[in-house]
């Protein structure tokens, strides 16, 4: 089991842990579900075909969304940041701005992002921008071919479409009233994890008298 104390959040699971309980103050089911998961290093592997295909297409999407947001050249980025709170690796980041690539499935998947922010990803890009200090982020979703690996062996493509039908971001400038959020629910995530780590200490290895 994981030391309480030593516990940081990625990012990409940030949202997870900001949902807030029926009462006032308490954790929710989704962060205790996930801090359990956390305390014993528990997490099962998921895949899907959205998955894959985000994977497989990262680069490309980089790349058109450099060339459509004029920014010409980028790069992944592949370095770790991380503070006392967080720890993680964002995609791309330019003059200042962190960006993170979302690959859309098809093209109701990316309307649908075009007509609500997924609030998962705006925690996720407002610890970006606390992580490396960059004062905007860019929420981007692509829609690229999807490759035959990840669909059943078929391939569907979307690149013939014109350029303004396969994209939408978002942007946000850095808030720290957002950020202090971030750091107070760590810190109650820790507090609630000592006290989980002591009673389950209690328990195992030991008769439950009922």
């Amino acid at each position: 089991m994981r030391n309480p104390e030593q516990f940081k959040i990625r990012p990409s699971q940030l949202g997870k842990i900001m949902t807030n309980g029926k009462v006032k103050g308490e954790l929710g089911k989704t962060c205790q579900t996930y801090l359990i998961d956390w305390y014993t290093d528990n997490f099962e592997e998921i895949s899907s075909k959205y998955m894959t295909k985000g994977l497989l297409k990262e680069d490309d999407a980089i790349d058109f969304m450099a060339t459509t947001l004029n920014y010409g050249i980028a790069e992944k980025n592949i370095n770790i940041y991380a503070n006392d709170w967080c720890v993680g690796t964002p995609d791309v980041i330019i003059d200042k701005t962190v960006i993170d690539l979302k690959c859309a499935w098809s093209q109701k998947t990316l309307l649908d992002s075009a007509t609500e922010l997924n609030s998962d990803y705006e925690w996720q890009l407002r610890a970006y921008m606390w992580l490396t200090d960059c004062e905007d982020a860019i929420l981007f979703y692509a829609l690229m071919d999807t490759p035959s690996e990840c669909n059943y062996g078929i391939k569907i493509q979307y690149e013939h479409l014109p350029i303004s039908q396969r994209w939408v971001a978002y942007k946000f400038k850095r808030d720290e009233a957002k950020e202090q959020q971030i750091k107070d629910r760590v810190e109650q995530c820790r507090e609630w994890l000592v006290n989980y780590d002591a009673e389950i200490k209690k328990k195992l290895g030991n008769i439950q008298n009922i």
